[in-house]
């Protein structure tokens, strides 16, 4: 496997229309048996008969590729003693730690993918010797109504985020690394204390500990609008959690954890 890319959710329809915003997501991501998709579905909404498992979401897109959906369940969530109800970054680790690729591609699901992104990945060999990023444009979250969402996310751009600026801009979104190198930094930080900073704090930390370059993607990554909940900006709060940060603890220590693969379509 040459490339495992991974996401956090759940179906909680955060910001509204989630499960649309996943399916293009997930859609987005052309045929391939180069590349897997990891769900890591973290503290699903499991009494709320309204919302579904996402490995029933998963396989209800018939996905053209192989994908797998790892459920942290609310009694692995529980332990964690977290205000915040979707633990993002350690959902990533765990994504990482299951990962099957040489490279891994750290991202959420409400990105849009464009046909050329895979076409360069499968014709431009990654090296060990970057991190790739890809500048992220914002869209209007009107192109879920389009009949052709790529087209109508081009024409609806409503920000940019560049990384010629800034290479941890939006690195959440979009940060491609070598298994090997995300794992000897220990993943993100992991801390239940906050969820912001910790994507650019890794990408910083991989340029670092690792002495990586960055590299940009020639082509950009959309992110569909949608309301979204205040985050938390302490930075002392990141300074501490980075320093406490103990690499060999990524992950979740002992927890039962559920695994699904989906029936990938042919």
């Amino acid at each position: 496997m040459y490339l495992s890319i991974v996401c956090v959710t759940r179906d909680d329809n955060y910001g509204e229309r989630a499960r649309e915003r996943f399916a293009a997501f997930a859609k987005s991501i052309p045929k391939g048996t180069d590349w897997e998709l990891i769900v890591v579905e973290w503290n699903p909404l499991e009494y709320d008969c309204s919302k579904k498992p996402m490995i029933d979401i998963v396989n209800s897109l018939e996905l053209p590729y192989k994908s797998r959906v790892i459920t942290v369940p609310f009694t692995e969530h529980r332990r964690l003693l977290s205000i915040y109800p979707v633990l993002e970054y350690y959902g990533k680790n765990l994504g990482l730690i299951h990962s099957q690729g040489d490279y891994v591609l750290f991202t959420n699901p409400d990105i849009v993918f464009t046909p050329e992104m895979f076409d360069h990945i499968r014709e431009f060999p990654f090296t060990q010797d970057y991190i790739y990023r890809a500048t992220r444009y914002d869209v209007n979250r009107n192109v879920l109504d389009s009949d052709n969402l790529l087209e109508a996310c081009r024409s609806q751009i409503i920000g940019k985020h560049s990384i010629e600026t800034d290479p941890g801009n939006a690195a959440g979104d979009f940060t491609l690394v070598h298994n090997s190198h995300a794992k000897a930094v220990g993943g993100y930080v992991q801390t239940t204390l906050l969820f912001t900073y910790l994507d650019s704090e890794f990408v910083e930390r991989l340029r670092n500990e690792r002495a990586l370059s960055y590299k940009s993607m020639p082509m950009p990554i959309y992110h569909i609008d949608h309301d979204r909940t205040d985050k938390c900006a302490n930075l002392n709060l990141l300074n501490l959690a980075c320093k406490y940060y103990n690499p060999e603890n990524m992950g979740l220590k002992d927890a039962k954890l559920v695994f699904h693969e989906n029936r990938q379509s042919s």
